[in-house]
């Protein structure tokens, strides 16, 4: 899957998000998701993290440019239940190359 070439703007939360959960309510391993492509985005005035993605094996993140808000403070659950607290530009829990 290629999510590329977007512009995204003034959103109120995390601009792009691929996540996956178990049947337990955890996040998953990776390899839940495949070859998965973000590339070419334009992400401005969104709240971090502005890239979120999660149990993915063959994740590709290139050249997207990110101007997040600076205003929000909210750490989203996936992040919290990754026992992760620092809101970052760009996380990723349980990926691999």
């Amino acid at each position: 899957m290629s999510i590329t070439g977007n512009r995204i703007r003034d959103c109120g939360g995390t601009a792009i998000c691929v996540a996956a959960t178990g049947g337990n309510g955890a996040i998953a391993p990776a390899g839940a998701h495949r070859d998965i492509v973000v590339t070419g985005n334009t992400i401005s005035d969104c709240a971090a993290p502005g890239i979120l993605v999660t149990s993915t094996a063959g994740l590709r993140l290139e050249n997207n440019s990110l101007n997040l808000s600076t205003n929000a403070k909210v750490v989203p659950d996936l992040m919290r239940q990754a026992g992760l607290h620092d809101l970052q530009p760009v996380v990723k829990i349980q990926c691999e190359p």
